[in-house]
Formats: structure tokens, C-alpha cells, sequence
């Protein structure tokens, strides 16, 4: 233990975010094949498919409008890449223009959410298995 602290202490900001990134990727490279995650997804595809899903503009989904629906597609749409992407939360953040911590919250509200209403369980299922087809 004494040593995991020694060399812990040793290790600069920049150090350990790159360190970070690459244990991200190789994880997401496992993922990729062992089949837990689909090779052939980007957040372009998922973003594209969701707003056709949902009759939206791909643009108005990833945009800074604040309308309640637009709100609550937006955390699905979040929730998706990262369940399908294996994307963290600054990366998801990233392409919304939202911090890290606005990402975590708006998924965690919507897994709740899905968690507690059986329509919303459903639509979700349905339409991560359309977007993997």
C-alpha cells in the first residue's frame, strides 16, 4: 500500500489525466472485443438515429435549448451514447457543450426515471435494439 501511495504522490496532473485516457480507450478496445460494445457506432450515428426516433433535429438535440422535452430527449440521448459507447461523461459533456457534472446528473435523472416507469423502460429498450440494427 505504502508503495501505490509513494508512486501516486509522484505522478503530475497531466500525467495521471493521460494515464486516464489510455486505460478509457484500452478498456473501449476490450469492450470492442469481447462484443460488449458495437465496433461500428460513433456518436454521429446514435445522435442521427435517436432524432429520427424521436422526430427531431439532430441539431436541436444537441443544442442549448432548455424546453422540457427537448431536455428530456437530450438526457436519453446522453444516456445512450454512454450505455452503447462505453463514453465517459467529459466526452458525452464535450459533444453537448454541457460540464462534466451537468452529464452525470442529466444521465443519472434519466436512468431513474426509466428505472421507475415501466413506458419509459420499454421505449428506451426499443429503441437502443433499433439503433444497434
Amino acid at each position: 500500500m505504502e508503495v501505490v501511495r509513494i508512486v501516486a504522490h509522484s505522478i503530475s496532473d497531466n500525467q495521471l489525466s493521460s494515464i486516464i485516457k489510455m486505460r478509457d480507450e484500452l478498456d473501449s478496445i476490450i469492450k470492442q472485443i469481447r462484443g460488449e460494445e458495437d465496433a461500428f457506432l460513433t456518436p454521429e450515428i446514435i445522435i442521427s438515429k435517436f432524432a429520427e426516433a424521436v422526430k427531431e433535429k439532430p441539431e436541436l438535440l444537441t443544442s442549448k435549448v432548455r424546453n422540457f422535452h427537448i431536455v428530456h430527449k437530450r438526457r436519453m440521448l446522453m444516456k445512450l451514447l454512454r450505455d452503447l459507447l462505453m463514453m465517459t461523461y467529459e466526452e458525452i459533456g464535450n459533444l453537448f457543450g454541457l460540464k462534466k457534472g451537468t452529464t452525470a446528473t442529466g444521465i443519472r435523472v434519466i436512468s431513474e426515471e426509466i428505472e421507475q416507469i415501466e413506458g419509459l423502460k420499454n421505449f428506451y429498450k426499443k429503441i437502443k435494439n433499433d439503433i444497434r440494427l
